[in-house]
């Protein structure tokens, strides 16, 4: 079970990494702050769901992004922060019945 949530974890971190180079070849240009701040939002709720060996679905991922929202993204990085996030999120999933 471990084995397979980082696999996952690996290749969504390869995918958030494959997406920024192609936003930076894309517009040849800098990545706009606000693309950065998506990419690095979605990256540390990856990181959060896996730290908690958590399985990796759409549904999850876009939970624990709105779930984030109520923290900065600097605030993310604290453990504890990251594990309310992701608790918030089971719980959401826990009432609709997804868990």
């Amino acid at each position: 079970m471990l084995g397979i949530v980082c696999v996952f974890w690996f290749l969504s971190l390869t995918l958030l990494t494959a997406i920024f180079i192609f936003l930076s070849l894309l517009h040849s240009k800098p990545v706009p702050m606000e693309d950065r701040e998506v990419i690095v939002r979605l990256r540390n709720c990856i990181l959060g769901l896996a730290s908690q060996n958590v399985m990796l679905f759409d549904t999850c991922i876009l939970y624990t992004y709105e779930s984030s929202m109520r923290y900065t993204i600097p605030e993310l990085l604290v453990p504890e922060k990251m594990e309310n996030v992701v608790e918030w999120t089971l719980q959401r999933l826990e009432q609709e019945g997804a868990v």
